[in-house]
């Protein structure tokens, strides 16, 4: 009998001290939908040869680059009533998870009062790091990097090359909101720079450490089922703009080197402990089942 026990508290103990040793990320025992806020700082621009994604240059045409890094400002999670309550915040148990995106335009279309366009080839990794990204570093921080970090690619400064961080997700913008062969839809209410508007867009899990805890599949659409729903409201950078709505972004770099736009994103996903965890515990039911068992027996004998 002690050894039943014994296993089941063992069992119990393995469970608990798994989750503890997993990356430093903790949503305190919660699961189901979540609400993720982070806030983007981002340019729009041919790269390359001659780049345009720089500074007031503003190119959103089709072929053009969408690109620039994010931090996670919070995490809510979703009771039965809809209200959101917060379950993890920036900095907490001194994690910091940021991340660097690009996309590519697909089309671009007037409307009244400005356009609407789409994206494709879009990809978002997001890195928890010990320290919180330095978007202050502008387009230079894709340099900082180093290793042959182009202004555009899938690294940064602070994000990516951080000793100690790791690489907690990585995703791919799906089709869902648009017309299949489309990913992300932005509205622009503004013909020209300043440009102000909103985006919308799924993503699918494609790996990263937290990968089994986010792969979902938790929203439907008509092509097929998505991990992420991506949803926000863009407006210019203050510090290339004076009085507009935003703080500045980029404020130590030359203009040319600043972040066009920011962009504040709640972002809705699911969450599921580790498969891993699941199973230690119900290694531990076992035990104590049994446990439970044996204990009638011997009452029955008795």
């Amino acid at each position: 009998m002690k050894k039943v026990l014994s296993a089941a508290i063992l069992a119990l103990g393995i469970a608990a001290t798994g989750s503890q040793a997993a990356p430093v990320f903790s949503l305190g025992g919660y699961t189901g939908p979540l609400e993720i806020k982070f806030q983007n700082f981002e340019n729009v621009g041919v790269l390359g040869a001659g780049a345009s994604g720089t500074g007031t240059n503003l190119d959103l045409t089709p072929g053009a680059t969408i690109f620039g890094v994010l931090r996670v400002t919070s995490i809510s999670g979703i009771d039965t009533n809809g209200d959101a309550f917060n379950v993890w915040t920036s900095g907490q148990d001194g994690a910091f998870i940021s991340g660097v995106f690009h996309q590519t335009v697909a089309t671009v279309v007037p409307s009244a009062g400005g356009f609407d366009y789409t994206t494709s080839d879009g990809a978002f990794d997001f890195y928890i790091n010990p320290i919180n990204l330095n978007s202050g570093q502008g387009l230079q921080g894709y340099a900082a990097a180093g290793g042959g970090c182009a202004i555009g690619d899938l690294c940064y400064n602070t994000v990516s090359n951080v000793v100690g961080g790791a690489l907690f997700l990585s995703t791919e913008s799906a089709d869902g909101i648009a017309a299949a062969g489309t990913e992300f839809r932005g509205t622009v209410v503004s013909t020209g720079f300043p440009l102000n508007g909103d985006f919308a867009g799924y993503l699918n899990v494609t790996g990263g450490s937290h990968e089994s805890n986010f792969d979902t599949n938790g929203f439907g659409t008509p092509f097929g089922a998505r991990d992420l729903l991506a949803q926000g409201t863009v407006c210019p950078n203050s510090s290339l703009l004076p009085g507009a709505i935003c703080a500045s972004a980029s404020p130590n770099v030359p203009d040319a080197d600043k972040w066009q736009l920011i962009s504040n994103d709640p972002v809705r996903a699911n969450y599921i402990p580790e498969p891993g965890s699941l199973a230690l515990l119900g290694l531990a039911a076992v035990a104590l089942g049994s446990f439970s068992r044996r204990g009638k027996r011997n009452t029955n004998l008795a």
